[in-house]
């Protein structure tokens, strides 16, 4: 568990957040366009370290095998923003898949519901 939230924190999630400021925070904030260079730059990094990603998933459900842990919502933690964020994901199947199963989870797809809907749940 350990090395993949490690992993997570120095590889795959720091160029996937990398892409995600670069396209939706900088715009909102007023801060202007994305700096094309350090989104080719991060494209790259994201495809090497998504491809490690896509190879360890090969054959398993989770990233620890059977079981669902942090792990898999650290890693997974920029993913619902990959299309939105330039993200390649699509270049990677066994990681789709993977995020797929994730995004099953109700709490995942919809993590902010509104308020109406909390009210209504009440």
């Amino acid at each position: 568990m350990l090395r993949w939230l490690s992993w997570n924190s120095q590889h795959f999630y720091r160029y996937g957040g990398l892409l995600y400021f670069e396209h939706l925070i900088k715009p909102a904030i007023g801060l202007g366009a994305p700096d094309s260079a350090k989104v080719a730059e991060a494209q790259g990094w994201f495809r090497k370290h998504a491809g490690v990603l896509d190879r360890h998933l090969k054959g398993r459900k989770w990233l620890l095998g059977d079981q669902m842990s942090i792990a898999d919502f650290s890693v997974g933690v920029t993913l619902p923003y990959a299309a939105s964020a330039k993200m390649p994901l699509d270049e990677f199947p066994e990681v789709m898949r993977w995020h797929d199963r994730l995004s099953e989870l109700q709490a995942w797809r919809d993590p902010f519901p509104s308020r109406q809907a909390q009210a209504v749940a009440a």
